[in-house]
């Protein structure tokens, strides 16, 4: 698998089977990256998607591990939970599509919640896109740059940014695209 999809090689180091993930704006798990949720051998994990179309189509895939779907926005959701009540959160090109001070409401909610890592991908630069499938969820409202990415970091014990120019290859000019870790 070529390094820039790879998913669970950024969870590689943690022992999985024994951690419960969160998958925050999980979409359809169809994309190359998503698909690994499919494979991930964790002890549960949780989707949490606010579209019925992709809700719908993502209660239908097998998972390898035991899995709860929660069809639900994923800010009411993030404020909910309780403290350090969960091993690893991921989000996976969800957070451009907040307005950006919610954006970062959410996560401090992310470091509040996670115990153990925080895992986030995102465009880098200007990526406008619109209702996609007749999603309005699916517009991004927000513009993440390499020097927002720091700001992460006020709660991780170690974090690390892998950058990828061009990326996005779907809109033009080609937008970047960064994965973060944080390990709190």
């Amino acid at each position: 698998m070529l390094e820039q999809f790879d998913l669970l090689g950024r969870l590689g180091d943690l022992p999985l089977n024994e951690l419960d993930v969160l998958n925050l704006g999980a979409g359809t798990c169809s994309s190359p990256i998503s698909k690994q949720f499919q494979e991930m051998d964790c002890r549960s994990l949780t989707n949490v998607e606010v579209w019925d179309a992709y809700f719908n189509t993502l209660s239908g895939l097998k998972f390898k591990t035991p899995v709860t779907n929660v069809h639900e926005n994923l800010m009411p959701y993030i404020l909910a939970q309780a403290d350090k009540s969960t091993d690893v959160i991921i989000m996976l090109d969800v957070i451009e599509h907040l307005a950006k001070d919610p954006a970062w409401i959410v996560v401090h909610e992310l470091f509040r919640v996670a115990r153990q890592r925080v895992v986030l991908f995102l465009p880098i630069g200007v990526t406008p896109q619109e209702d996609l499938d007749g999603n309005e969820y699916q517009r991004h409202l927000s513009t993440w740059y390499l020097s927002d990415l720091p700001l992460l970091s006020t709660r991780c014990q170690r974090m690390s940014i892998k950058w990828y120019k061009e990326f996005h290859t779907h809109v033009k000019p080609a937008a970047d695209a960064a994965w973060v870790v944080c390990d709190l």
